[in-house]
């Protein structure tokens, strides 16, 4: 007989296996006090309220993370970056060759062993802190040119979204080399003069 068997418990006693029958009676209140999952830690509580963090990110990255910045630590001394301010892009730049390196296949670092993605989060970690304690020497190109980019982009790709689901672009005379797919002349300029490319040849 299965010892996990409610049919043999009295009602509103527990089994062997610890839930009591009105537990797993599908007509009783699931709220009732008298069953232990209905009993929550108030930790439970307001830990809910709180952002997750540890539950929604993998630990054993950190891990590798910590591996990198422990040789930078040996090498500068640990946390160096809060005693001088640091140049922003020259751990861009070594966050960019990181990525290179492994979009060329190259999964690990030489000296650390590590995964190059392991020391893009190092240097970004690294950069948020520095800036949080304002040690962080800001020389970004803040043009805003990346922003305005990404938004004419986006707006060119739902338009030749509609372009192909309609088949306007047989009836299109005009075609730009620089968009990939045709455009009338005058959007064609309003979307160069948004982002700044009016002496471009195709504009």
């Amino acid at each position: 007989m299965d010892p996990c068997d409610h049919t043999e418990v009295a009602p509103n006693q527990l089994d062997p296996c610890g839930t009591s029958w009105s537990c797993r009676d599908s007509e009783s209140d699931p709220h009732d006090p008298k069953c232990p999952s209905a009993i929550i830690n108030p930790k439970e509580i307001a830990g809910a309220k709180k952002p997750a963090i540890w539950q929604v990110m993998p630990r054993w990255v950190i891990l590798l993370a910590g591996r990198v910045m422990s040789v930078g630590a040996a090498k500068y001394g640990p946390f160096n970056y809060r005693d001088s301010n640091v140049s922003a892009m020259t751990y861009v730049d070594a966050i960019e060759r990181h990525m290179q390196l492994w979009q060329d296949g190259e999964d690990d670092d030489d000296e650390t062993g590590v995964s190059h993605l392991a020391h893009i989060i190092a240097g970004c970690a690294i950069l948020l802190d520095a800036q949080a304690n304002g040690t962080l020497g800001d020389d970004r190109q803040k043009t805003g040119m990346a922003r305005k980019t990404l938004d004419c982009l986006a707006l060119l790709n739902a338009r030749l979204a509609r372009i192909l689901r309609s088949g306007d672009w047989k009836n299109e005379k005009r075609y730009s080399v620089l968009w990939e797919h045709p455009t009338p002349a005058r959007e064609r300029r309003r979307m160069c003069t948004t982002i700044g490319w009016t002496g471009h040849h195709s504009c």
